[in-house]
């Protein structure tokens, strides 16, 4: 597989390209090939089999799904009463709806879909044995990590398991979908949210598909989604009184979650549906008084799904 048309990197805001003393190795932690490469820049060797668990951690979103359409993606699964994705490059696997590799499916993604289509979403997994791209027990993870409420999403190894039905648009199911649309609300949100901006590198911001679905997913969800997302997937701000408000921190931030407030009372002003996790913002402060904690941590098979934190966390992290 050409890794290249399946993922897109953007180094402008990679962790390691917006500070040269930083050490996220998310990537590469998660790299099944050891396909990612660290050199004056992010790199993808001839490694890499497009497995795509890469942009399943990234918290900038420096490697993101290249041409993923999601407000498609959500209306195709919309449009059926039992819907199932599946993988572009296993054509022999059914699917409502596809996407390069089922290995770009990160613990947000899961949420968006569970909040938008409000039904239980299968992963065809039948073909995924023996492929070079297997990412089973990455999904298992994704899949540990979810809260226990229905709907979910629900992994299929056993095809006579899947419940995949070719749409069929009688009247009655047609007025259907259109109530759950209606009741989803998914589409307007999408379309306002979802932009890919293209800002000048290094200077401007840019929130990461994985911050924007988990911002819309707390718009669609019921009361205990919101809780749940507000406990687990939500990062806070605090700092020392020895901040001077020089402003190093909101301009790395490559996000825009920190603002600065000058006059009388100089303060941080923080936005937790802009954070990304990222903890450039820690590393950066020339006074080492910040500090990003987490209300809650989803730790599973030793991995921290609260945006794909590992060991790293533990190490630069106050919980």
């Amino acid at each position: 597989m050409n890794s290249s048309s399946s993922i897109k990197i953007e180094h402008s805001i990679c962790s390691r390209s917006r500070f040269n003393l930083n050490e996220c190795e998310l990537c590469k932690k998660s790299c099944p090939k050891e396909a990612v490469v660290f050199g004056d820049k992010l790199k993808l060797t001839r490694k890499c089999n497009g497995c795509m668990q890469c942009t399943a951690v990234c918290p900038t979103g420096a490697l993101e799904a290249n041409k993923v359409n999601y407000n498609d993606l959500i209306n195709k699964l919309q449009e059926v009463e039992f819907p199932v994705l599946g993988c572009s490059n296993k054509p022999e696997a059914n699917g409502h709806a596809r996407v390069p590799c089922l290995g770009m499916i990160s613990l947000e993604m899961s949420i968006f879909m569970i909040s938008s289509l409000k039904k239980e979403v299968q992963l065809n997994l039948t073909q995924c044995e023996g492929c070079e791209c297997d990412v089973t027990e990455h999904l298992k993870n994704i899949k540990a990590a979810l809260p226990s409420t229905k709907p979910s999403i629900e992994l299929i190894l056993d095809s006579s398991k899947l419940n995949f039905k070719e749409k069929n648009f009688s009247r009655r199911s047609f007025f259907s979908i259109m109530v759950d649309k209606g009741k989803a609300g998914t589409s307007e949100i999408l379309q306002a949210k979802f932009k890919m901006i293209e800002e000048e590198p290094y200077v401007k911001k840019r929130l990461p598909i994985r911050v924007q679905m988990i911002n819309n997913a707390e718009k669609l969800g019921d009361q205990a989604l919101k809780d749940w997302i507000d406990s687990n997937l939500r990062f806070e701000l605090s700092y020392t009184d020895k901040c001077d408000f020089c402003g190093e921190c909101r301009a790395i931030c490559p996000t825009g979650a920190i603002k600065l407030q000058k006059g009388d009372e100089e303060k941080l002003l923080f936005k937790n549906e802009k954070c990304s996790g990222c903890q450039l913002c820690v590393e950066f402060c020339p006074l080492s008084c910040l500090n990003i904690s987490k209300k809650k941590r989803i730790k599973k098979l030793g991995i921290d799904f609260l945006h794909g934190r590992s060991d790293f966390f533990d190490e630069h992290f106050t919980i």
